[in-house]
């Protein structure tokens, strides 16, 4: 009688193992499950917010006249157009230099027609 009652303990106790390693076996499936959704979620939510990035930065480089351009290579073309800015600034300033000297040396060709006038020297300044 104690190898039955032994032996039905073990038939009860093997019972409730299977029984838990049935219960942890699906809980492992559910959350295997879960987590392929949460993975899935994940890149479908990431494609739309880069899908949105992309729209908002193209919109953003046609407003600006940068349309085409890619992301990657505004850092590059900031540096050329400062560069591009800093040598028209350069030309202006040599253009309003050039325009003052012009401007003098035409007023001090008129100051040595009219000295020459003055002393009687006539002829065509060059």
């Amino acid at each position: 009688m104690r190898a039955a009652d032994d032996l039905s303990d073990q038939l009860v106790g093997s019972v409730t193992e299977a029984t838990q390693l049935s219960t942890v076996k699906k809980s492992v499936d559910f959350e295997n499950e879960a987590l392929t959704r949460h993975e899935k979620n994940f890149y479908y939510d990431a494609t739309a917010t880069l899908a949105v990035f992309d729209a908002t930065w193209e919109a953003f480089a046609a407003a600006e006249q940068l349309a085409g351009m890619a992301l990657e290579d505004v850092s590059s073309w900031m540096t050329r157009r400062d560069n591009v800015l800093q040598a028209e600034d350069a030309l202006r300033k040599c253009s309003v230099e050039l325009e003052r000297a012009v401007n003098d040396a035409e007023a001090s060709r008129a100051k040595v027609a009219q000295h020459l006038s003055d002393a009687g020297v006539t002829g065509q300044m060059q």
